[in-house]
């Protein structure tokens, strides 16, 4: 939403864009204090496929924004990708509950 919201705003601001731009920059590494806290040997197989899911992001990541920068010939199309990505990363984030979540709503209904 920073994101977008600084690029909506474009050089008719920069002060403003910015600050929208560091605000969404520490909104993207929030979570990686918690998520570094997991006790390794708990969660060794989430961690793995975490980390191999983000490295393949950021392959495919980084070449379909230089395939955008070369085929509109500007960055204003991988601004808008990169920004629908954060979106997405948002929604399935909010989308999965834990598992502990799910069974003590269902422990309550019964």
């Amino acid at each position: 939403m920073h994101l977008q919201a600084s690029y909506l705003l474009g050089s008719t601001n920069f002060w403003a864009s910015y600050t929208l731009l560091v605000i969404a920059g520490a909104a993207m590494y929030a979570p990686y204090g918690p998520f570094f806290a997991i006790v390794p040997n708990v969660a060794g197989g989430a961690m793995v496929l975490i980390n191999s899911m983000g490295a393949l992001g950021s392959f495919v990541g980084s070449y379909f924004v230089g395939y955008l920068n070369g085929a509109t010939g500007s960055p204003p199309a991988s601004y808008v990708f990169m920004s629908a990505a954060l979106l997405v990363a948002v929604w399935l984030t909010l989308a999965v509950k834990p598992q502990g979540v799910i069974h003590s709503q269902i422990a309550a209904r019964s």
